[in-house]
C-alpha cells in the first residue's frame, strides 16, 4: 500500500475515532457519568481541612448593640450566625456544625417550637432568663450549658434586668446532608411530666424507672440544665492529665454517653502558662472561652483569646493551648462521638 493511502485510511480511523468517542462523551453527560481513569489524582485525594475560624468577643460587641437597635421591635429570634469561609455557601461555623449567638432582652419571650436538630446553650453574658424545656424550666447563668434536645418543645423566658448573650451550637449541617431538618412551632397540645434535677443529679443513683419523653435511655441527657457552678466544683476535684490539662465530660446521666445524640460536650481547664501537648483528631470542635484568657497554635496559625471569644479546632489539623491566667476554661462543642459510633475517629498527641 502506497504511503497515500496509508495516511488516507490513518486519518479515516482516526475520524472514525473521534466520532465514537464525541458519542460515548455525550452518552456520558447524558448519563451523568464521569471516567475515574481521567480524574486528577487531586480530585480523588481527601479534601484538606478547613482553617481555624476565630471570633472575638470585643469585635462582636458593639454589633450585638447594632443588632438590638436593628431589629428593636418584634424579633423572636435575634441571632447573629457565626460563619466560615471554608464551608458550602459561607453558612456554617463548621462542616457538621453550626454556631451562633443569640440576644434576648429583659421582658422578651422567643415562642416555643421544637424540631429535629440538637441544640445547646452557652451562656456569656447576663441573667435572669429561663429556658423551658419539655416544661421543665432551666435558670440561664453566665456558664451554664442548656440542651434543647432534637424535637424537645422549648421556649425562652426573660423576666431579669439585665439583656442576656448566649452561644447557640445546632447539628444543622448534619441534618441538612441527611435531609432530616424539620421544624413545629408551638404551642404544645401536650407534654408528658418531667422528672426534676433533684431526683436525676446524684452520682450513681437514678430512679429505677428513668426514661426520656420518649422512652429512650440513650436518646438524650433528662439533665437539661448543666450549670458552670457545679462545672467547676467538678473540674477542680479531678486530677491533671499529664500535661497539666483537665477535661470534663458532659454526659447523658442514663448511659455515661453524650448529652445529646450528635454533639458532644467537654470542658477543659488550662493550668497556668503552659503548652499543652498537641493533639490531632478527625473531629473538630467549636470552643468558647469559658473564662481567663491565653492563645491556641492551630495549624501554622496562633490566635490570642480571652473570655467570651470563640474559635473553631478543625479536624485533621494539629493544635495546643497555653493560659496566661491563673484560670482557663475552654468549652467544647464536638461531633467527636458521631465519628467515634460511626468508626470514624482516630486521635493523635505529641509533645
Amino acid at each position: 500500500m502506497s504511503s497515500a493511502n496509508q495516511n488516507k485510511t490513518s486519518t479515516t480511523g482516526q475520524k472514525m475515532e473521534s466520532a465514537n468517542n464525541d458519542k460515548f462523551r455525550a452518552e456520558l453527560e447524558r448519563l451523568r457519568l464521569r471516567p475515574l481513569w481521567e480524574m486528577e489524582v487531586n480530585e480523588r485525594r481527601t479534601a484538606p481541612s478547613e482553617p481555624s475560624t476565630h471570633w472575638q468577643w470585643n469585635e462582636i460587641l458593639p454589633l450585638i448593640e447594632e443588632a438590638i437597635r436593628v431589629a428593636a421591635v418584634g424579633a423572636e429570634r435575634r441571632v447573629l450566625s457565626l460563619q466560615n469561609s471554608a464551608t458550602p455557601n459561607f453558612s456554617t461555623a463548621l462542616a457538621t456544625l453550626s454556631g451562633a449567638l443569640q440576644i434576648l432582652l429583659p421582658g422578651e419571650h422567643a415562642l416555643p417550637h421544637r424540631h429535629s436538630m440538637n441544640a445547646l446553650r452557652f451562656v456569656m453574658e447576663g441573667s435572669g432568663a429561663t429556658t423551658r424545656v419539655d416544661g421543665k424550666p432551666c435558670v440561664m447563668e453566665e456558664g451554664d450549658l442548656i440542651l434543647t434536645p432534637a424535637w424537645t418543645w422549648h421556649e425562652h423566658v426573660h423576666t431579669g434586668t439585665q439583656r442576656m448573650v448566649w452561644f447557640d451550637c445546632l447539628d444543622v449541617p448534619l441534618h441538612t446532608y441527611f435531609n432530616t431538618t424539620a421544624f413545629e412551632p408551638g404551642p404544645p397540645a401536650s407534654i408528658s411530666p418531667m422528672r426534676s434535677d433533684e431526683e436525676l443529679g446524684t452520682a450513681g443513683m437514678l430512679p429505677a424507672a428513668t426514661v426520656t419523653t420518649s422512652g429512650s435511655r440513650a436518646e438524650y441527657s433528662p439533665l437539661f440544665r448543666y450549670a458552670w457552678s457545679a462545672a467547676c466544683e467538678a473540674i477542680d476535684r479531678m486530677a491533671p492529665e499529664a500535661d497539666g490539662v483537665r477535661s470534663l465530660h458532659y454526659v447523658n446521666p442514663l448511659n455515661g454517653g453524650p448529652v445529646m445524640a450528635f454533639i458532644d460536650c467537654y470542658l477543659h481547664e488550662l493550668q497556668t502558662d503552659r503548652r499543652t501537648m498537641e493533639r490531632w483528631s478527625t473531629a473538630s470542635a467549636m470552643c468558647v472561652v469559658g473564662e481567663g484568657e491565653g492563645s491556641s497554635r492551630i495549624g501554622d496559625r496562633t490566635i490570642e483569646w480571652r473570655r467570651n471569644d470563640i474559635f473553631t479546632l478543625p479536624r485533621k489539623t494539629w493544635y495546643s493551648h497555653r493560659s496566661r491566667s491563673r484560670s482557663a476554661k475552654l468549652f467544647l462543642a464536638t461531633d467527636r462521638d458521631v465519628l467515634d459510633r460511626l468508626g470514624l475517629l482516630c486521635e493523635k498527641s505529641r509533645n
